[in-house]
């Protein structure tokens, strides 16, 4: 797991001031795939805080970065849990989503396209590529 600059108990003295903090919110199950987005913290609690931007479920968590009301046998493998981010940070992972993002869309573009070219044009790319 990345380590980032900051962490919950670096404002243990005023909660409040976690307002209008972006964390990273990772959600899914243990052994499969987790999605990930950046939120913001809405509002803050004595025991926790609210984040926005992941549908329409509530989604309170503890100080830790863990999810409450996780428990049961309900929701064994669930993960939902959040990391405070600087400014900084959370702009970096948005750019590298963006490039990543932009990185597939190419691809797919390209590969669509290959069953178009002449043998030719294709012996040109091989080139290009391979020297």
């Amino acid at each position: 797991m990345e380590e980032y600059k900051t962490k919950f108990k670096d404002f243990e003295s005023d909660y409040s001031e976690l307002i209008d903090k972006y964390v990273l919110y990772e959600s899914g199950v243990t052994y499969g795939s987790k999605s990930k987005s950046i939120c913001r913290i809405t509002k803050v609690t004595k025991t926790g805080f609210k984040i926005n931007g992941v549908g329409n479920e509530d989604k309170i968590f503890h100080f830790d970065g863990g999810q409450k009301g996780l428990t049961g046998r309900m929701n064994i493998g669930k993960i939902s849990n959040c990391t405070l981010l600087t400014v900084e940070e959370a702009q970096e992972i948005s750019k590298t989503w963006k490039k990543n993002r932009q990185v597939k869309e190419l691809r797919k573009k390209i590969l669509a396209e290959i069953e178009n070219i002449d043998f030719e044009k294709l012996e040109e790319i091989n080139k290009i590529l391979f020297g």
